[in-house]
């Protein structure tokens, strides 16, 4: 995932997601006023296409978005800090 963030201040309740080939890599790329918050969004939309619990890896942590979105820890996107 790529994230462009834009102006904090522009706040927008959806999200465009593209997709693009990098370096023989499939990318998504998402525009949005914050990246924890467009992470977030993208990883409970993928979880609720495919029914599988999503992993992503950061290197920072989960914060406190994850947790205030989804209670249940077992439905909750994984986050691996590196």
């Amino acid at each position: 995932m790529e994230v462009h963030v834009r102006d904090p201040s522009d706040f927008e309740d959806k999200l465009r997601v593209t997709a693009k080939h990098v370096d023989g890599h499939r990318m998504l790329h998402v525009d949005g006023s914050s990246v924890a918050t467009c992470l977030t969004a993208l990883s409970l939309d993928i979880g609720e296409r495919t029914g599988q619990v999503p992993h992503v890896y950061l290197e920072w942590s989960e914060g406190e978005v994850l947790r205030r979105a989804i209670h249940d820890d077992d439905a909750r996107p994984v986050v691996h800090v590196m």
